[in-house]
């Protein structure tokens, strides 16, 4: 593997990985620095452009021998199928997997921030669990290209959120395949944060603060909505769905 990063205060930010196999692991730390941010479009193709003086760390292969080695790739899709970030990880940056076409199962332990528009459009994305994070920002996992009509109608299937902040506007909107959101705990349930998630049928919300207007809107399959300690629920978060009582 061979990683692109910069120092930044208090450690080191991710820029660009290359790969030879499906599975990355970014390392907690480069040469004794911790890694604590994943920079904007790290894992997208749609860098405009490339930083020229980033540090390059090569790790070694964990081939026996080097001549069955493949050639490494830059990660930005293609055979890649999982992603590991370590705990070191404070951020992800905005667009960091922006239209990353293949990895199929995402599960975050613990990380501060995800930006705006991070997972966007990550159209074979299945399922979704994150442990423990701060804000995730707006847009950050929404599957919008469907709503334009030239997407496809695969999209994640399942969100589980064990502990986060604010879940921004939009966060998950448009999955059409989405079927099941549980969130343990969280402070503030953003608008429009699951909007327009067609086959949602199963909804379970354990602690929540706030739940903004449209939060849940045109979940046209919910039937059934479970919710316990929110001291704040907006007007219309579930309009468009056929749940009588909360």
């Amino acid at each position: 593997m061979k990683i692109q990063y910069q120092k930044v205060e208090n450690g080191l930010e991710i820029l660009r990985i290359w790969q030879d196999s499906g599975i990355i692991k970014v390392p907690e730390q480069i040469e004794g620095i911790p890694v604590i941010r994943i920079a904007p479009y790290t894992f997208s193709l749609h860098k405009d452009e490339e930083e020229k003086n980033a540090s390059v760390y090569q790790t070694e292969t964990d081939e026996e021998d080097d001549r069955f080695a493949q050639p490494e790739e830059l990660c930005c899709g293609g055979i890649v199928r999982e992603i590991h970030l370590p705990s070191t990880v404070q951020s992800i940056g905005n667009y960091a997997f922006y239209n990353f076409s293949s990895v199929i199962n995402l599960e975050i332990n613990n990380c501060g921030d995800i930006g705006k528009y991070a997972f966007q459009n990550c159209l074979k994305l299945e399922n979704v669990t994150i442990k423990n994070c701060g804000n995730i920002g707006s847009y950050a996992f929404g599957n919008f290209m469907y709503l334009s009509g030239w997407g496809v109608d695969e999209s994640i299937k399942t969100v589980v959120i064990e502990n986060c902040g604010e879940i921004g506007n939009y966060a998950f909107g448009a999955l059409p395949a989405l079927e099941s959101v549980r969130i343990d705990n969280c402070t503030t349930i953003k608008t429009g944060a699951f909007t327009r998630c067609s086959a949602l049928k199963s909804l379970s919300i354990a602690n929540c603060n706030t739940i903004e207007d449209s939060a849940f809107d045109y979940s046209t399959s919910l039937t059934s909505f479970y919710l316990n300690g929110c001291e704040s629920i907006g007007s219309g978060i579930l309009n468009g769905s056929s749940v009588e009582s909360i």
